[in-house]
């Protein structure tokens, strides 16, 4: 996706953001401690589903009536895992409901329905004047050049996947690591203070002492580690001379 484009979509996530902020500071008052994680899942899946389907889940707002998509997506990793090394299993686990996928097959369709009606809505808004961009408007009405509506449900279903626990998670590990160091922590402060009131993108993503702190995060605490179990020999081993 081209800046320019991405540009029109960031009064979403400012939105969505000011939302997340305002759920932890309640929580804070009420509990005296902050779910991070949960905060920045439910503000990443509510952009996420806002910028690639054209409506929003709204799991900040009512957590209990959406939480389906959780029980989803949680239940995605183990059938992954499962399909990938037998995917016999899954087939099976259709016909017998296995107990340990329920969830994930109860709340599949329920969340296949709610993209399928989100992008047919979304549709009917391409035909108003000025309708509100989504990361796969350009890919409507394009003919036979173009895609299908199932086409792109299934790519919004994909970023969904892709960009919703993982930004949450580095997300949170950054705040977590920049906690545990004040220095880090203080330059870092330091540095955001110089922002303009009302900054942007565009004035945030030069910054060179936040770029090094998110980079050293993803590096240190990966939102996507390896699923193939890994053993060092003793004493290493020497690939392509390195």
């Amino acid at each position: 996706f081209q800046d320019n484009y991405l540009q029109k979509l960031e009064p979403v996530v400012a939105e969505k953001m000011a939302i997340a902020l305002s759920k932890m500071e309640e929580e804070l008052e009420q509990r005296g401690c902050i779910d991070v994680l949960k905060w920045w899942i439910y503000m990443a899946l509510d952009i996420i589903t806002e910028l690639s389907y054209g409506a929003s889940v709204n799991i900040l707002a009512d957590e209990e009536d959406n939480r389906y998509i959780m029980d989803y997506l949680e239940g995605l990793g183990p059938i992954h895992a499962v399909r990938t090394t037998m995917p016999f299993v899954i087939t099976i686990a259709n016909w017998l409901r296995f107990p340990i996928f329920n969830k994930l097959l109860n709340a599949g369709p329920r969340a296949a329905i709610w993209a399928v009606e989100t992008i047919k809505a979304y549709k009917q808004l391409l035909a108003e004047e000025n309708p509100k961009p989504t990361l796969f408007t350009p890919l409507f009405d394009k003919g036979d050049k173009g895609f299908t509506d199932t086409q792109i449900t299934h790519l919004a279903g994909s970023n969904i996947t892709a960009g919703s626990h993982t930004t949450a998670t580095v997300m949170t590990f950054t705040i977590w690591a920049v906690c545990k160091h004040p220095e880090v922590r203080d330059k870092l402060v330091e540095e955001v203070s110089q922002l303009p009131e009302g900054f942007k993108h565009n004035d945030v993503r030069n910054l060179p002492y936040l770029n090094c702190v998110i980079q050293e995060s993803v590096r240190l605490y990966a939102a996507v580690p390896s699923v193939l179990p890994r053993a060092v020999p003793e004493g290493g081993v020497e690939i392509s001379g390195y």
